[in-house]
């Protein structure tokens, strides 16, 4: 009941001082428009072969993978990021009605493959390149890098 009280006055609250510098809208429904992931992989065998190489590497756990034919740009990373938290709350609704924890484990990570990206783009999201995935694969802010990663060969 708390939470619902505080919702409340932080909507009010909100509202009341912005409301003569421009338009306030409160409990606004978002709606998204269909979305399509190219590809979600749960692994259901332990042992991935190896002669898929980084292929079998980045499928070691549930993953999304998105591939680029020419460089993505800002706007396709964030369609991507957009694509895992949906999936991220449809797992959450999912085991709240089953009443369990989200595991992170179970939580796919996002592979955005595209052939190439710019310094600016490496730069705007903070994406770092790790040491034990090689050159290539960067990895997003640690907000992020839990789930998403960029792969650029």
């Amino acid at each position: 009941m708390t939470r619902f009280l505080w919702d409340k006055f932080s909507k009010d609250y909100l509202e009341t001082f912005l409301a003569s510098c421009g338009d306030v809208k409160t409990s606004l429904d978002v709606t998204a428009e269909t979305q399509e992931i190219d590809v979600y992989f749960r692994p259901t065998s332990p042992k991935i072969p190896p002669e898929l190489g980084l292929l079998g590497k980045l499928a070691q756990t549930p993953c999304l993978l998105e591939p680029y034919r020419n460089p993505v740009m800002i706007e396709g990373i964030l369609a991507c990021l957009s694509k895992l938290f949906t999936v991220r709350e449809q797992l959450q609704r999912e085991a709240h009605r089953h009443q369990q924890p989200l595991l992170a484990e179970n939580i796919p990570r996002l592979w955005i493959l595209t052939p190439t990206a710019s310094q600016r783009i490496i730069t705007a999201f903070s994406a770092l390149n790790h040491p034990d995935w090689g050159e290539g694969i960067y990895f997003l802010a640690p907000a992020l890098s839990r789930w998403v990663e960029l792969n650029i060969k």
